[in-house]
């Protein structure tokens, strides 16, 4: 039976590193640890596991810490785990028939990131509510999958390369081995920690990738992680759109590049030049899905509602449901006249849970393009109630009053103000309905 270990890097990590290691004790039969610099326990906790640990000083290069902890390893295979991960209960059962397939390097492993919020995107993923499957995660709103090769041969050609999202797929692919996907789910805990943590976290790892780029500037990888985390965590979309112009300029058919720089000019209202950035073939599902409502919401923009509509229908191909791809379609049904088949996509989208506001928005907009007007009120009001803001009161409260109910147009102004007493708009609204509900 091939040998499993476990090689790894950690820094002040005693909050975490224990159930990380707890995870795969039963499956290792060596763990080795580089810490780069630990002032608490990590090191005590990780020893009482057996660990092996070493002291490798931090330079600020990921793959030079982690290749230090691998050169001390021993195993047939390796297993690469951060401290604030879990590898899946499932393991103990999949991982010895992984290592038994002689002709394979490494394998490319899902791992879960979970986060606090409901809704989340990641590069071409888009976030999946959360199942529970792991206690830890009880808390967090949703996940986003990302794969990366994180079972592997030790052997002396892989290794790991990168200043930052370090890897060792590109040394797999230089020796010519092969890689293969595996169904062998790691957990990532690091996206639930608190706040002003992660954001000084946010600002280093940027830090570190500008370093990156300097250092290999014909990478087109390092433009595109650039770009991500200018546009995802710093909402900085200009130098964003610099980076994935770069990286484009490098490698013409980088998906994610391609896929983002669409949505900066989406973002910005620049619809037309979206498009020609959609104009590839996507490589996996995930990719076909994003692009696929891209080029929807683009072709909505330039009030092109049939290619819209045949892009939205694109995009259910690649998903179960999703109400939110369900209600777009829906109201471009029913502005195109096919009311019946639009509007059952819209209600059947709004009735869908967790309740979001976008969606009743469209359910709201599509009534009121069918002159519903109760059942439009309604609608508005469930967005006033889901995201509260003056102006959806104000645009409930002016549907209530285009039926002629003052009185529910009323009440909607005092919850409004209730919650806004400031609102001049508000104010004024309601000083309105008060004259001629009186009258």
């Amino acid at each position: 039976m091939p040998t499993l270990g476990l090689s790894m890097i950690a820094k002040n990590e005693e909050a975490n590193i224990a159930p990380c290691l707890a995870s795969v004790k039963d499956i290792v039969s060596q763990i080795v640890i580089a810490d780069t610099g630990s002032t608490d326990n990590t090191a005590e906790i990780a020893r009482g596991f057996g660990a092996t640990v070493i002291s490798h000083p931090w330079t600020n290069h990921f793959a030079d810490a982690r290749n230090a902890a691998l050169r001390a390893m021993t195993t047939d295979w390796v297993l690469s785990l951060d401290a604030d991960e879990e590898l899946d209960h499932s393991a103990a059962g999949v991982i010895p028939t992984l290592m038994r397939k002689p002709h394979i390097a490494g394998y490319i492993l899902p791992v879960r990131n979970y986060t606090p919020a409901k809704e989340i995107r990641a590069g071409s993923s888009v976030g999946q509510g959360n199942d529970s499957r792991h206690p830890r995660a009880s808390a967090a709103g949703s996940y986003f999958v990302y794969e990366k090769c994180r079972l592997f041969r030790r052997q002396p050609d892989i290794f790991f390369t990168g200043r930052i999202h370090e890897q060792v797929e590109l040394t797999i692919r230089a020796a010519k081995l092969n890689l293969r996907p595996a169904v062998l789910c790691i957990h990532n805990f690091g996206l639930l920690e608190r706040h002003e943590d992660m954001g000084k976290k946010l600002t280093y790892y940027r830090d570190l990738l500008r370093l990156r780029v300097q250092e290999e500037p014909d990478d087109f990888r390092g433009w595109t992680y650039l770009g991500r985390m200018e546009y995802d965590s710093f909402n900085n979309r200009g130098e964003a759109l610099r980076n994935f112009q770069r990286a484009l300029e490098l490698n013409p058919g980088c998906v994610e590049a391609l896929l983002f720089t669409a949505m900066i000019y989406l973002d910005l209202g620049r619809a037309q030049d979206a498009i020609p950035f959609l104009n590839f073939t996507a490589p996996d599902d995930p990719s076909a899905l994003q692009k696929q409502c891209l080029l929807g919401d683009a072709f909505s923009q330039c009030s092109q509602l049939v290619e819209a509509q045949i892009a939205y229908r694109a995009a259910l191909r690649f998903c179960e449901i999703d109400p939110e791809i369900e209600s777009k379609l829906g109201l471009l049904e029913v502005k195109l006249g096919q009311t019946n088949e639009g509007l059952r996509r819209l209600e059947r989208a709004a009735a869908a849970s967790p309740p979001k506001p976008a969606i009743h928005d469209r359910l709201m907009k599509a009534y009121v393009l069918m002159n519903m007007l109760p059942q439009a009120a309604a609608a508005a009001e469930c967005v006033a109630t889901l995201a509260p803001h003056p102006k959806a009161f104000l645009r409930a409260a002016s549907i209530h009053a285009q039926s002629q109910n003052w009185e529910q147009s009323a009440r909607l102004l005092r919850q409004g103000l209730n919650l806004f007493p400031n609102a001049p708009d508000l104010q004024a609204a309601y000083s309105e309905s008060m004259l001629l509900t009186r009258s």
